[in-house]
């Protein structure tokens, strides 16, 4: 991906990241933090299920990010067809083209969802409550993008991009709605080992487990991912 790509889509996140975070600033922008990024839209409160409203609001932006950078390794592929004789390693190559896959989804949700923050201090400040533990749900939000990346890059090898943003994110949202629906008793057995749960802090604050321990979840995911996305790209037929 050219440098000139890679700043484009970033723009465009963050722009829709702060159009998503001021309109729904009007209610309050201490509710739109807890909600939007700190994932409260996806979590029962009081025994209700969440507001169908919220929750899809709340998959706009992971929405976007995926389908931005679904198209990552097809790229690296289709360079390396013109520079084949030039690549190496194949394995090597594949390493670093999902390494990357991965820094710049991750990077784009970063900018995002911290772009989304900054506005919402921008014009509620004396609002938002509990900023260290936004800090902390920006990098599980970011960490689980680059996660999302990588598998929507690596299964658009063979499905196409489209395809391939529609499957990932229908396993990521349909996971997270049949959390929030669930009784609360399997709720606090799965939360804590569901991949898509990970990044929703409001989670973390309802069953009383760590976002240290998220985070270390994620990056191991992450790790698995990246391996098998590398080995699916070097098994790819180039010429």
């Amino acid at each position: 991906m050219s440098c000139r790509s890679l700043a484009v889509k970033c723009a465009l996140i963050t722009l829709v990241s702060a159009v998503l975070m001021l309109a729904m600033a009007a209610g309050g922008a201490d509710k739109a933090a807890r909600y939007l990024i700190a994932g409260g839209a996806l979590v029962p409160r009081a025994g209700a299920s969440p507001h169908v409203f919220t929750m899809m609001t709340a998959m706009i932006l992971p929405s976007v990010c995926t389908f931005a950078f679904s198209d990552q390794l097809v790229e690296d592929c289709s360079r390396a067809r013109l520079t084949a004789i030039r690549i190496g390693s194949r394995m090597s190559w594949a390493r670093r083209a999902c390494a990357g896959a991965a820094l710049r989804g991750g990077f784009s949700a970063l900018l995002g969802y911290g772009a989304g923050l900054g506005a919402l201090l921008l014009v509620g400040g004396e609002e938002v409550s509990g900023f260290p533990g936004l800090l902390a749900s920006v990098v599980l939000l970011a960490l689980q993008q680059a996660l999302l990346a990588v598998v929507a890059s690596a299964a658009a090898l063979r499905l196409g991009e489209v395809e391939a943003s529609v499957a990932v994110l229908g396993v990521h949202f349909a996971t997270l709605c049949a959390l929030a629906v669930s009784p609360a008793k399997w709720q606090a057995v799965l939360v804590p080992l569901a991949p898509s749960a990970q990044a929703v802090l409001a989670w973390h604050d309802a069953l009383g487990f760590l976002p240290a321990r998220s985070i270390v979840y994620l990056l191991l995911l992450l790790l698995v991912a990246c391996g098998l996305a590398s080995g699916a790209l070097a098994s790819k037929e180039l010429l």
